[in-house]
């Protein structure tokens, strides 16, 4: 009778200490939530130190962005745009606060979620819309959906790849102007590494930098036990805190599975790898191909696996190939540079001041 009253009270315990543990667990996430704007303010305003130099020759109409402060996704499309327009004397900030059905004559740029309801009425009000296709795969708002919701509506329509382009016009043709920017990498990394320089490594180094559902956790386990391959999860919140942990590394690997999902995701992991000044072992896909040639030795396909491309990474390090394959990634990361991104987005923005 004792052991068995001992056995419920321990059953109750439990469940309280769990029920107590997951309250803890809530309330550090909403409040790590809760502090998202102001960091993502703060990181636009301090993340880069050297100063743009965009030329901008026509007056340009107030540029209010909506989206998500908890992603990612605005943190590269939203706070830093604003605060390299705002550097440029271009009027632009976050919209979370008002009601876009208030704005008029003006730019109303919409970055993967929370976007304006009634884009029509924006329209109306005089408006030109532009709608950030990245990772814009749920809901109506998906380019691969016949019905999404910004075709023909929106003024602009910018696509992190080619290949969600052209998947985006088979399905049916639009009215919108549609242009292709692959983004940049997160300007922090650009920053530290001025600030602190490039590690010389003596040898091969990989690492996985990324969400750990992203990448096939079997292969990650082969890497690690057989080549050491370090990961380095990433959170909604450690970014910062884990980043400059790249710098011990000069190869990175990402094996995403592909799928059309996949096609909304801007090239990320290449463009990070580029700004760290190393390579990337990587799955091959047209998206792939559209930063990085063929003839990479690092791309991961049917006649180069894994196993063999690390193999061929250990054989190439500090080689002529491998200085030279290095050159690949120079050009990539001179491309998408973060001025690159912004001189071109100006001018769709002085497009649409002019109509």
């Amino acid at each position: 009778m004792i052991v068995d009253v001992l056995i419920k009270v321990k059953k109750k315990l439990g469940l309280f200490k769990q029920a107590f543990l997951d309250s803890l667990q809530n309330s550090i996430r909403n409040y790590n939530l809760s502090k998202m704007p102001a960091r993502m303010r703060k990181a636009g305003r301090h993340a880069w130190t050297e100063p743009l130099s965009v030329p901008c020759k026509k007056k340009i109409k107030p540029v209010y962005f909506y989206g998500n402060f908890n992603l990612a996704s605005f943190k590269l499309g939203g706070v830093y745009m604003i605060e390299a327009l705002r550097r440029l004397e271009i009027p632009a900030r976050s919209g979370q606060q008002i009601d876009p059905l208030r704005l008029r004559d003006s730019i109303i740029v919409c970055v993967r979620e929370n976007f304006p309801d009634n884009l029509p009425a924006l329209k109306a009000n005089g408006n030109k819309i532009i709608i950030d296709m990245r990772d814009n795969f749920f809901h109506d708002w998906g380019a691969l959906n016949p019905d999404f919701v910004g075709r023909d509506i929106a003024d602009y329509l910018i696509f992190p790849n080619q290949a969600l382009l052209d998947k985006f016009l088979s399905i049916k043709p639009t009215t919108s102007n549609c242009v292709v920017l692959y983004g940049f990498a997160d300007l922090a990394i650009s920053t530290f590494f001025r600030q602190n320089g490039y590690k010389k490594i003596s040898q091969l180094k990989c690492c996985y930098f990324g969400f750990k559902y992203n990448l096939d956790s079997g292969i990650l386990q082969f890497l690690k036990n057989k080549y050491g391959v370090e990961a380095i999860p990433l959170t909604e919140f450690s970014f910062d805190r884990c980043f400059p942990a790249l710098r011990h590394h000069n190869m990175h690997i990402d094996f995403r599975p592909e799928s059309n999902d996949g096609l909304y995701k801007p090239l990320t992991k290449i463009l990070i790898a580029a700004e760290c000044r190393s390579h990337i072992l990587i799955k091959d896909s047209p998206r792939i191909r559209e930063l990085l040639p063929s003839d990479y030795p690092f791309l991961v396909n049917e006649k180069n696996n894994a196993e063999a491309a690390i193999e061929k990474a250990y054989h190439m390090f500090g080689t002529v190939e491998w200085d030279f394959s290095l050159g690949i990634m120079d050009r990539v990361r001179e491309m998408c540079s973060f001025q690159n991104h912004v001189t071109v987005f100006v001018t769709i923005l002085e497009k649409l001041s002019c109509d």
